[in-house]
């Protein structure tokens, strides 16, 4: 079963060690990242983390959430059936 995940990541720069803030997504027919969130947004609730990552969205990311619209996603590591998704960030 294809479940879309978002996790909350930390990127480290192997050579500098200079760390950028954001996240993964995928699931088994793509993923994409991004480093560019403020440290600070990776504390944030699930439901601000989502809204303030989706303005961040490639056109991998929104093709992911697209999908999880209709099916539902992991946030790092709790899953959120579509009903509720679309409650916490609609559409």
């Amino acid at each position: 079963m294809n479940r879309p995940c978002i996790q909350r990541t930390v990127f480290q720069n192997y050579g500098s060690g200079d760390e950028s803030y954001g996240y993964r997504m995928y699931d088994n027919h793509g993923q994409t990242y991004c480093n560019v969130m403020d440290k600070n947004d990776l504390a944030l609730p699930d439901r601000e983390f989502l809204l303030k990552a989706k303005k961040t969205f490639d056109e991998v990311a929104d093709g992911l959430f697209d999908f999880a619209l209709g099916n539902g996603i992991y946030v790092d590591d709790i899953w959120y059936d579509f009903a509720y998704l679309e409650r916490m960030v609609g559409n």
